[in-house]
């Protein structure tokens, strides 16, 4: 998991908003500071230079999570339930807009606080229909440009419609697009969730970005979330997103960065420092957790070395005693970690046939046993040989 903090590009009166004015200064702040991104507060791409923008970013080492959508309410009172039909169509297509510059950084878009509220006169029944059809028409224009869409369950403090994380799975079901998930945050969480991680595990692979602030929307560590056991129930279900601070500038915004990923940083560290890592024979990194000794849980990673978000591969002990020995009564085997067609004869092609397990376990087994001792590999023209060692 990695660590961004919310920076306005324009000034605004949202008032859960760390950073916003001098957008350079800002984004090197964050930057010193250690955040690994930043979730840009976008009132309108219209208004925006994205190239700019996106220079100064990359400038200073930082990454684009996610781009922020609220201010197109506070500020432009647009909405996707408004009953003004005008209104409605504007919202729709500043999300559409917004869709572009998310293309533009590799982010997501939040739809938040541009749900809108029920307001008298319009029924629940139609403030959702209206809410469901401009979502499926968001994330369709979205999905021509590959970028996801992240629902927010907001608090009653907030909105009035689509408050907790049950309510949002049903949301998502209803408007039926594979580019839209859930962004969950930890203030609102601690309103209207009875247990914010039994939630966050209902809310499982949905789970596209997350908000952290504590429970009276200051920064991590001023009030009594449970961040630790957050950062654990999100680390069990293998989300490797962001972590992004939407917090209250107090007592000011450096400090209350500051102070945020002070929290935060040492609890994500934790996490890793339970996860071993080692390189496959073609020298990708990779992360796992138990020993070779027993059941595994591999953890493969991009072409970056990071984590790929939602992917684990367990290798259970049936297997790991099935490699020993055929790599021990073999003396020297074909590695044949080809998922599809391993070579005849090889131990890829022995472990899926025999195991009915994938060939790719072996990209991750073979190193952790030659770090053993218990064998070396040989690369022979273009296959890797495997040869038993431990006498």
């Amino acid at each position: 998991m990695k660590l961004s903090i919310v920076l306005s590009t324009h000034a605004t009166s949202f008032d859960a908003l760390v950073y916003s004015g001098d957008f350079a200064r800002n984004a090197r702040r964050i930057a010193e500071l250690g955040y690994d991104g930043v979730e840009l507060a976008v009132r309108d791409p219209a208004l925006l230079d994205a190239n700019a923008v996106a220079c100064i970013v990359a400038e200073a080492g930082l990454e684009v999570p996610a781009i922020g959508t609220g201010q197109a309410y506070v500020e432009d009172g647009l909405s996707f339930t408004s009953p003004d039909p005008k209104v409605r169509a504007r919202a729709i297509a500043r999300i559409q807009a917004q869709a572009d510059c998310a293309a533009h950084f590799g982010a997501q878009v939040i739809i938040g606080l541009v749900r809108g509220r029920l307001v008298e006169g319009v029924s629940r029944e139609q403030a959702m229909e209206w809410l469901v059809a401009a979502l499926r028409e968001c994330a369709g224009y979205a999905a021509q440009r590959e970028v996801w869409l992240n629902f927010e369950p907001l608090s009653r403090l907030d909105s009035n419609l689509v408050n907790t994380v049950d309510e949002a799975l049903l949301l998502l079901e209803e408007v039926g697009a594979p580019n839209l998930g859930l962004l969950l945050d930890t203030f609102h969480m601690n309103i209207e969730e009875p247990s914010i991680c039994a939630s966050l595990v209902r809310a499982g692979g949905h789970i596209t970005h997350v908000h952290v602030s504590d429970s009276n929307r200051w920064y991590p560590g001023a009030g009594h979330v449970d961040f630790a056991g957050i950062v654990a129930t999100l680390e069990a279900l293998n989300y490797n997103g962001y972590l992004s601070a939407e917090i209250l500038p107090l007592p000011d915004s450096d400090t209350c960065a500051a102070r945020a990923i002070a929290h935060m940083r040492p609890l994500l560290a934790a996490r890793e420092s339970n996860m071993k890592q080692s390189n496959t024979v073609t020298g990708k990194r990779f992360y796992y957790e138990g020993s070779i000794s027993e059941d595994l849980i591999v953890y493969p990673t991009d072409r970056s070395g990071v984590k790929r978000s939602g992917t684990k591969v367990p290798i259970p002990s049936q297997a790991i005693d099935f490699i020993r020995a055929e790599i021990r009564e073999g003396g020297e085997i074909a590695m044949g970690a080809c998922r599809d067609s391993p070579s005849p004869g090889s131990l890829g092609a022995k472990l899926l046939r025999q195991q009915r397990k994938s060939p790719q376990l072996l990209s991750y087994m073979i190193p952790l046993l030659i770090e053993e001792g218990y064998c070396t590999c040989l690369k022979d023209g273009r296959r890797y040989v495997i040869r038993y060692t431990r006498p």
